[in-house]
Formats: structure tokens, sequence, C-alpha cells
């Protein structure tokens, strides 16, 4: 009796206990239910530009969800690469690392602050704007969506692909819908453009262009240069001593309102040295074999004059100053390397010894279309003059970024 009694007693317990977990396992689905509820948080996007901030910073945009737009072009390192990991840092973060954790490019990531005063390309003497450091994108609609598709960039598939993950995300569903029409995600091309599009509008807000640097200010009568700054400046307009104003002179374009891009968007050669560090590590990839050179202009499908081998666009020198390496590989790390180069491409007497390797500048990446490298017919500089001109230089710098000056 007292048994059969416990056996009871023990199966109803057995019994209490299989429907408390069932209950507890049935509780915790829905928790788990609601979580992913709260999970998708409504958001409405008012404007285009909003909307491109959000996919600029957005990861799955890439193909193993790695990286955004902004992982290349940091807003907090004036939209410069400066990602601090084992690869980036040994090749002295002169290019960008892919999505997938691996693949570098060739060319040194740009700034695309200022980039929307940057005039279409067009091919006719002087050849004249376009994106990348070869012009090869005609605006920045073109150039936001190249980034997407390239295999050791962003590395999406196809433009269907980039769309499918749109379609993830009910905001920008619902946004795109609001912006453009009912059907714009239904077709791939009209839908990749609307990307673009919305892009660019944030990469033309003022976040990109604030024209607030200590050199504005002083074109506003509200600061006043010091001594080694005048000395930079009246140095850097001068043609009799450095030439600088020539390729990167106040722009025409913006110049009634005194919002210099200090560029001319025209194409130079310098006969700039590989970046062999890069070279030999894209060849251990297997990304470019060991007699690849980078052509610059000449790679450009609109050009096919090879006297452009090794013509690159001039970049802006807006935060010049914290937004290194330079160059359009990446090869030196410091402005006083760069125009002790450009000083010995004016005059091969001077500055022999490339300060950074404590060696003779190496060879020129392109030959044999390298035309004539001497940067106008100034009388020389002299270190004094060096470290002024980057004083100016360095006058450049928008207000958010002078904390990352030297």
């Amino acid at each position: 009796m007292t048994k059969l009694y416990t056996n009871k007693i023990l199966s109803f317990f057995i019994l209490m206990i299989f429907f408390i977990g069932c209950g507890n396992s049935s509780s915790d689905e829905q928790s788990n239910e609601k979580e992913k509820i709260k999970e998708i948080k409504i958001i409405v996007f008012e404007t285009k530009e909003d909307l491109g901030k959000s996919l600029f910073f957005d990861k799955n945009l890439s193909k193993n969800r790695t990286q955004s737009c902004a992982t290349c072009h940091n807003p907090k390192h004036a939209f410069v690469d400066k990602r601090d990991n084992s690869l980036m840092n040994e090749l002295k973060q002169a290019v960008s690392l892919g999505d997938d954790t691996k693949s570098i490019g060739n060319r040194n990531t740009p700034t695309i602050n200022y980039a929307t005063f940057t005039p279409e390309f067009h091919s006719t003497y002087p050849i004249r704007g376009g994106m990348f450091h070869d012009g090869r994108a005609n605006n920045l609609e073109i150039q936001a969506g190249m980034p997407l598709l390239n295999p050791v960039e962003m590395n999406m598939s196809s433009k269907n692909e980039v769309i499918l993950r749109i379609k993830e995300n009910r905001n920008y569903v619902n946004a795109f819908k609001k912006m453009f029409n009912a059907d714009i995600l239904n077709n791939e091309e009209n839908a990749y453009s609307a990307l673009t599009s919305v892009l660019a509008s944030f990469e033309r807000s003022k976040v990109f262009n604030s024209f607030d640097s200590k050199y504005d200010l002083y074109l506003e009568g509200k600061y006043e240069l010091k001594e080694d700054e005048k000395l930079g400046k009246e140095l850097f307009f001068s043609s009799k001593e450095t030439n600088c104003a020539s390729c990167h002179l106040i722009d025409d374009i913006n110049k009634k309102d005194k919002k210099e891009t200090f560029t001319s968007y025209e194409y130079f050669k310098l006969g700039v040295p590989q970046n062999t560090l890069v070279h030999n590590k894209r060849v251990d990839l297997g990304l470019e074999k060991e007699d690849a050179i980078d052509n610059g202009l000449f790679q450009n499908k609109k050009i096919d004059s090879p006297y452009e081998k090794g013509s690159f666009k001039t970049s802006t020198l807006r935060n010049i100053a914290v937004t290194g390496p330079y160059m359009h590989n990446g090869v030196f790390q410091k402005l006083d390397t760069v125009l002790k180069f450009y000083e010995f491409r004016r005059d091969d007497n001077t500055f022999k010894i490339n300060p950074e390797t404590n060696k003779p500048w190496n060879n020129a990446e392109t030959k044999g279309y390298t035309g004539i490298y001497r940067l106008g017919l100034g009388k020389g500089l002299n270190q004094e003059k060096i470290d002024a001109i980057i004083a100016f230089l360095k006058l450049l710098t928008d207000k958010q970024y002078e904390h990352l000056l030297e």
C-alpha cells in the first residue's frame, strides 16, 4: 500500500515537472518572438540625405556583412581608412582591406570630403574631373555604386544582390517607395540608380563640405595668420618659388564664393614610385602579377593615348594634413616626404634621399611615357620653407578634424 502510494506521488511530480517544462518552453518562445519584434525598430526617413546616411553606414551592403562605405571612408578620420588591424598596419594603411578580410586594393582610399565639387570627367585637353584617381566614374552617383560590386572591396556579386539586401529592411523599402515610386525596387537598374542617388545626396551634405577651417576663417577676417603660416601661404601661391597653385589652384568654379577646394582636378604625371610593399603583398595574395604596374589615367576606358600612362588626378588639399598616407598608392607617409619628393623632381640635385627609407628615391612606376617630371622653375625649397608650407596646409583642416593634427 505504501509502495503504491509512493509511486502515485512520484508520477504526480513527474507530470508536474513535464507540464511546467512545457509551459516554460512556450513562454520562452513567446518571449523570443517579442524580442525579435522589439529589434525591428520602425524608422521613417524624411529626406534622401537621411536615407543615404543610413545606407552609408550599413554593413549589410557588403557580401559578408563586415563593412560599409564608412569602413573605408571613416568620418572620424576625414573620410579615409584608418583601420587598426594587422594587415593594414603591415601595409602602413596605404590601401584598404576588402570585405573578405584578405583582399587589398592597389590604390590609397581618397577622402570624399569636398568630392561633390569635382566636375564630371571629360577627356579633351586639359583632361579634368571624374571620381577616383583615374576619373573612371563621371560623378558621385556612379562612384557610389562601384565599391559595392568590387571584388576587393564590398564584394557583392550583382546589383540584384545589393537590392535584395535593401529589401531585407522594411524601413528602407518604405523609404524608397515614398521617395521614388511604389515599384522602384522591382526593377534592378532603377533601384540601383535610386540607391546611388541617395548615397550621393548624403555625400553632398555639409557633413562632407563644412568649409570651416582656419583658412576659411582667415578669408572671413576672423583668423590672423602666424608668421610660418603667412610664409607658407606666400610660398604656396608663388609661381617663382613653388608653383603649387598651378595644380592646386583656387577652384574657379567656386571662386566667387571663396570656397576653394585646392585642386584643378587635372591629371599630371609626377613619376611616383611603386609602392613595393603593397605590390609584393598583392602578388603573394594572387591579386596581381609580378610585372603589374598602375598606369593611372591610361586605365580609364575613355583614354586611348599611351602618353597618359602614369597620370593621376590632382587631389584636394582640404584636410591633407590628416589624410595620409599620400600619393595615389600611399607610398609616402608624411607631407614632409611629399614636398621633398616634389623638390627632387624639380631639381634632382636637391633632397636626393627619401627621408622615410634613408635611401635614394625609387624610379617611377611607369616607364617610357612618363614625360617631364620637373615641377615648375622655382628657386627651390629648404627645410624652413617646407615646414612653412606644411604649416599653411594644416590651416586647410576642417574644424572637426583639428584634434588629429600632429
